[in-house]
């Protein structure tokens, strides 16, 4: 199956940010290694890559989707960077396809890029109560639930808002 790349209309049936040709001049112009995979193992290392940013980031991209039936959450309006520009719904920025591309990169390397978690972490304190149901649960250094890729932060920067930050309209 044809990879659908998104170019920056709101495509309902996009897969990802970055085509199997962005992927290859990347990995070229960086000098990065990849598992030797075929076009197709491409396709799908950077269908993941998309589904899985958006999943990480859905709560911490700036602005709003562009239309209200595109499949990924990006092309997007409104969206001020740090430097008080703001960027255009097309063509997609740069470094969004390159977080696409570094994190497709990972994946066709091995890398789970959400693995599940099985174990959050040590139990601190617990609270039962048997009337009318509570249970209270604290974890001593909590397992995060999802990998963070510092390259794939610095470059979404402009585009996310920062950890532990809100965004009111």
């Amino acid at each position: 199956m044809v990879l659908t790349v998104e170019g920056g209309t709101g495509l309902s049936d996009a897969e990802a940010y970055a085509s199997v040709a962005d992927l290859d001049a990347y990995v070229t112009d960086f000098g990065l290694t990849l598992a030797t995979s075929s076009t197709a193992e491409k396709e799908v290392a950077l269908r993941i890559a998309a589904r899985d940013m958006d999943a990480q980031y859905k709560l911490r991209w700036k602005g709003e989707r562009t239309t209200a039936d595109q499949f990924l959450d990006w092309p997007r309006t409104g969206v001020l960077t740090r430097d008080g520009r703001y960027i255009e719904e097309a063509p997609l920025p740069t470094n969004l396809k390159r977080a696409n591309i570094e994190l497709a990169i990972r994946s066709r390397d091995g890398d789970t890029l959400t693995p599940d978690v099985t174990n959050p972490g040590n139990i601190k304190r617990e609270k039962i109560k048997a009337g009318e149901v509570e249970q209270d649960t604290t974890y001593q250094n909590p397992k995060e639930q999802t990998k963070k890729y510092t390259i794939v932060e610095n470059l979404l920067r402009d585009l996310i808002i920062p950890g532990g930050m809100v965004e009111r309209g």
